[in-house]
């Protein structure tokens, strides 16, 4: 038994990469905090307060992460040699998007639809709450078409242009009373496309990491790197609504009493003036303008997703335990089916095993 003082620097410090772990979370809240901080009715972009974190984050404590992560950390939190397969990190590149774009359109979604879509408490929240129960469903539904065919790639790239659909209705229904039915089924239709890429996805990265010794590192990077992608997109987010929406508001309401009103309290805001008023239609339009924006940052980098879903493989899921374990005639039959970016991106699995085995078919 080694002593605690050994236990805690060779557990707590090299295996879990504690040092890593804190230059990371350091990284990020440098990096993304300041986005969100900087804007309102006042912006603060030039103020050292906004500045100094942001030159911290990126000059200082990313690299030093890079710097430990790729010479000294003993058991980094990214495998790079596994990270180089195209399996791999284009559904690492899928996993960071899924949140990073539904937040563009999600993140105030509620807000716009009581104050510019003139929606009931009861009717937003249950218009919010369309996508996660779509989603659930149509993934559970898919998972029982999976079981048969086998294969992942196909519903993924279905669900991702879903998504190019969903977010184009949502730059056109963005507000106004007229939106109502325009919301509701882009939001389903966002609900529809995610079931069948967001678990599908987690799927494939897993059949794409071939050794049931490496599955759990993969799967957590996964998961990791799908809740930055919610930081991100919440930071983004926020950044555009908290400098965008003061300005149209004080573009349009001629009082600034009324405009900071309007953005600090909306809720009170529309219960003084209803619906027929004009300043509530000058919000209304201010509101449409910035979720316009905000939609048209997702359609934008739904591009990327479309991208990072056709480099992914296209594993035949067999039952076994990892790609390892398959038998010779499976494992050609796996390799010949949708893999003809191969030569463009072949695998980097460091054990070797992925060039004998292509020898063995060959011969």
């Amino acid at each position: 038994q080694m002593p605690w003082s050994e236990y805690l620097v060779e557990i707590f410090f090299w295996k879990l990469d504690f040092l890593g772990l804190l230059l990371l979370c350091v990284s990020f809240g440098l990096v993304l905090i300041p986005f969100t901080l900087a804007g309102g009715l006042q912006t603060k972009w030039k103020s050292a307060s906004i500045i100094v974190p942001e030159v911290l984050g990126w000059c200082l404590a990313l690299p030093l992460f890079l710097l430990w992560e790729g010479k000294y950390a003993r058991n980094p939190l990214t495998p790079w040699d596994l990270i180089k397969d195209r399996g791999i990190f284009s559904a690492l590149i899928i996993a960071f998007l899924i949140n990073f774009i539904w937040y563009m359109q999600g993140d105030y979604m509620y807000t716009v639809l009581i104050v510019a879509v003139h929606e009931s408490i009861k009717s937003a929240t249950r218009i919010v709450s369309l996508y996660s129960f779509v989603s659930v469903i149509t993934g559970t539904l898919l998972g029982f078409v999976i079981v048969k065919v086998r294969r992942t790639k196909p519903f993924i790239l279905f669900g991702v242009c879903c998504w190019f659909l969903s977010f184009g209705l949502l730059v056109h229904y963005r507000g106004d009373s007229g939106a109502h039915a325009g919301i509701v089924g882009s939001l389903c239709l966002l609900g529809f496309g995610a079931g069948f890429f967001t678990y599908t996805t987690q799927a494939s990265i897993q059949a794409s990491t071939g050794s049931h010794q490496n599955m759990a590192v993969i799967t957590a990077l996964y998961l990791a790197t799908y809740n930055i992608g919610s930081a991100v997109g919440n930071a983004v987010s926020g950044a555009i609504w908290t400098n965008v929406l003061p300005q149209q508001l004080s573009k349009r309401l001629s009082d600034p009493e009324m405009a900071s009103a309007a953005y600090g309290s909306p809720f009170t805001f529309i219960i003084t003036y209803t619906w027929e008023t004009l300043e509530r239609q000058a919000v209304v339009h201010a509101y449409r303008h910035v979720q316009k924006i905000l939609c048209t940052v997702g359609v934008c980098f739904c591009v990327p997703l479309v991208l990072a879903a056709l480099l992914l493989r296209n594993h035949k899921l067999e039952s076994v335990v990892a790609l390892d374990d398959l038998d010779e005639k499976n494992r050609v039959d796996d390799n010949e089916n949708g893999n003809f970016l191969t030569k463009f991106f072949p695998s980097s699995r460091s054990n070797g095993e992925t060039e004998v085995r292509e020898r063995r078919v060959q011969v």
